[in-house]
């Protein structure tokens, strides 16, 4: 296993969720996270509350999840959040139910259901369909399921597609460069497995570095963010990201540790919210902000172009990667320092880019912004 360590700035507080719950659905719809349903320590939940990205404040929705439900999928599709299957007592009641809510009115309805209830999925938009992603079915006897089912809304339909290579519940799942990731989970034990869709088939992709279950999977710019859950019981802080579908390094650890919690992206920044902590359920609120606006890309041969990614580093840190070369250039492109598996930032505060070139894999170019 190929290890990256870099520094990808840090996480701070924002406002706390009123309500501390977990395994609850996230849509994002404009500039707010909508926060639907889940549960807390007692009880399974209905409220709705939304966090407004630009005045960083929470607001109740004054309207209810008309079927209360933890563990279930959630996708946003032109403009409404889709809340799909999921527990509906904590005895363990599964639901089929897609039930879907529009922002802009404050309306529920119903559409067609899940062709078989089902819990601890995940779920996508991808191509103008939703895919609902692995769960677990409860019959007379429960099991993890592989399945995988594709929601048509202009049809209003369910079939079912191509399953995964592995059962998988409480996944991560994400859309990146034109593919599905299903990425983690649980089967019968926490997951390090990683896998991808193109239409027709699941591929197996480099596994993570550390099993996670109840995690959050996202993708920024050409990067995949692995963050937190918990593995085999132990709840977690660490960050994992996934370079250029090629290194996974390590990114800057949560606060507090966490599991089944809620993540969005909004503009520039990662949002995770509430989640179960170490005594239960929590409401507190961590974000990261990744690109800063206004830095462009050199035009000098000497450093390629990168992708839209900086990384906050401070003097003095080290950056290390095995068997690597690694080389960093200023903002106009001049080679300013280059080293062998490590070197030292020790550069004037400002814009750099680094060049790391491992074995036979193709270079990756990243921002750095350097500071005290």
């Amino acid at each position: 296993m190929v290890w990256v360590l870099l520094i990808f700035g840090f996480w701070q507080f924002g406002p706390p969720m009123p309500t501390p719950r977990y395994g609850f659905g996230v849509g994002v719809v404009g500039e707010k996270i909508y926060v639907i349903g889940g549960r807390n320590d007692t009880k399974i939940l209905d409220m709705i509350e939304a966090y407004n990205t630009i005045t960083s404040s929470w607001e109740s929705i004054p309207v209810k999840l008309p079927t209360p439900r933890c563990y279930m999928g959630c996708a946003t599709y032109e403009g409404k959040i889709y809340i799909i299957g999921g527990m509906t007592t904590l005895s363990g009641h599964n639901t089929s139910l897609v039930e879907r809510f529009d922002p802009a009115t404050n309306l529920w309805d119903t559409v067609a259901p899940l062709p078989r209830a089902k819990s601890g999925l995940v779920a996508c938009t991808y191509a103008n369909k939703i895919y609902a992603v692995g769960g677990y079915i409860r019959d007379s006897v429960g099991y993890y399921t592989k399945t995988v089912e594709r929601y048509d809304p202009v049809l209003n339909s369910w079939r079912e597609v191509d399953s995964l290579n592995t059962p998988r519940i409480n996944a991560g799942v994400t859309v990146y460069n034109g593919k599905i990731y299903a990425l983690g989970g649980s089967y019968y034990n926490s997951l390090k497995s990683v896998e991808y869709y193109v239409p027709n088939q699941w591929w197996n992709a480099q596994p993570m570095p550390r099993a996670r279950t109840g995690f959050g999977a996202l993708s920024y710019g050409d990067c995949i963010y692995a963050i937190a859950g918990d593995d085999d019981g132990t709840l977690l802080n660490s960050v994992d990201i996934w370079l250029a579908e090629s290194l996974w390094c390590k990114g800057p650890p949560l606060n507090h540790p966490r599991a089944y919690f809620g993540i969005a992206a909004v503009g520039d920044t990662i949002y995770v919210i509430g989640g179960k902590g170490t005594s239960g359920a929590i409401n507190s609120l961590e974000y990261h902000s990744l690109p800063l606006p206004g830095i462009t890309e050199p035009e000098s041969p000497g450093c390629p172009s990168s992708p839209s990614f900086s990384t906050i580093v401070r003097n003095g840190s080290m950056i290390s990667v095995e068997d690597a070369e690694i080389e960093v250039y200023n903002s106009i492109g001049m080679l300013v320092k280059k080293g062998r598996n490590s070197i030292r930032i020790d550069f004037p505060k400002g814009v750099y880019f680094i060049r790391i070139k491992q074995n036979l894999n193709p270079p990756i170019i990243r921002k750095m912004i350097v500071i005290k």
